[in-house]
């Protein structure tokens, strides 16, 4: 039974395949996007250019019902605008191979593949045509003192093209690595370094084209990529004592009362002393008063040297210790992350399309 659904279903696609004028073959390549341009490819270079037309414009056509990639797009409008050519539609040929263009500026004819006469309605539509493009970013890593990161850009006709990277979404300067006259594809080096010299930080950056024909007309692009360190840990330097962690510098202002009442404390106890003892102690009284005059002006002037020199010097020596012990610890610890940064490698990754 399945054997024979099976069958009645081969005869039915076969018997449809045959009212639509179509082989089984040219059916299967209408399934997908990539089965049909590779269909159109084979058409045109056996010369059945009338038939890759065909086969062409549905792919760019807006009632397509598959998916179809830029790339696609680029593909399809080159070759309709080469099988024009050969067929004597010049005019429409420049239309095709400038709407490719100006999808894809890096497009062009590979002389192997296609005639002068298609070559040359290719280049009347580059010179009509204004686009400038980067080629995305490959991700890689690259030592900065011996290597260079490179851009790949292009413009389509002769141009004053500028050319600079900075970071992405920020007012920082830009490294300008082209400002002049350009045209066609041009490699552009960058040492990841920034206009004063230093090594870019890692975050995001944008590449920046720009291109303005002496027509007036221009046009831009924005290229994004990611720029990362890659080099062993680093060690986190030790925070400088503050706060807490150091002695006061200066005597409180409760400290000349604090001495003036342990002076006062030392006499009234002197006086008391012989007051409690035996009554024929007559010169212990007189040496305890004197004890106490003593205690109250050593307390007195305790008081106002206090009030005076509040600075505790002792205290400020050792906070000076404290802060050159932790000073010399960083310096070992900035020493060894200074090695260890001797072969740091920036790591470049693609951030997205060119915008």
């Amino acid at each position: 039974m399945i054997v024979r659904r099976l069958t009645l279903v081969l005869a039915a696609a076969a018997a449809l395949c045959a009212a639509l004028g179509a082989s089984p073959r040219e059916a299967r390549a209408q399934l997908t996007t990539a089965e049909t341009l590779t269909e159109a490819a084979r058409l045109y270079d056996a010369l059945e250019v009338e038939r890759a037309v065909v086969l062409l414009r549905k792919v760019i056509s807006p009632s397509t019902p598959f998916e179809v990639s830029k790339e696609q797009r680029v593909q399809a409008y080159t070759y309709l605008g080469a099988s024009l050519a050969i067929l004597g539609m010049r005019d429409s040929a420049i239309t095709y191979f400038r709407a490719a263009l100006e999808r894809d500026p890096f497009a062009d004819l590979d002389p192997t593949s296609f005639t002068q006469r298609e070559r040359d309605a290719f280049a009347e539509a580059r010179q009509r045509t204004l686009a400038v493009a980067a080629r995305p970013v490959v991700a890689r890593s690259v030592d900065p003192r011996t290597e260079t990161l490179v851009f790949t850009v292009v413009s389509t006709q002769k141009t004053q093209l500028h050319v600079d990277v900075r970071r992405a979404a920020s007012d920082s300067a830009a490294v300008v690595l082209l400002d002049r006259e350009s045209e066609g594809v041009r490699e552009l080096p960058w040492n990841g370094r920034l206009t004063d010299g230093r090594l870019v930080s890692p975050g995001r950056y944008a590449l920046f084209v720009r291109g303005r024909a002496p027509s007036g007309t221009s046009d831009s692009t924005r290229l994004l990529f990611e720029v990362a360190h890659d080099h062993p840990p680093l060690e986190d330097s030790i925070p400088t004592p503050n706060g807490a962690q150091l002695l006061p510098e200066r005597f409180p202002a409760s400290a000349g009362t604090r001495d003036f009442a342990r002076g006062a404390g030392l006499a009234a106890i002197a006086l008391v002393i012989p007051a409690l003892g035996n009554s024929r102690l007559g010169n212990g009284r007189s040496f305890a008063q004197g004890a106490a005059i003593g205690a109250l002006a050593a307390g007195v002037t305790a008081f106002f040297v206090r009030r005076a020199h509040p600075i505790n010097h002792a205290n400020i020596a050792e906070n000076d210790r404290r802060r050159a012990l932790v000073a010399t610890w960083n310096a070992e610890i900035a020493r060894r992350n200074a090695e260890k940064l001797i072969g740091l490698r920036l790591v470049v990754t693609p951030s997205g399309a060119a915008q």
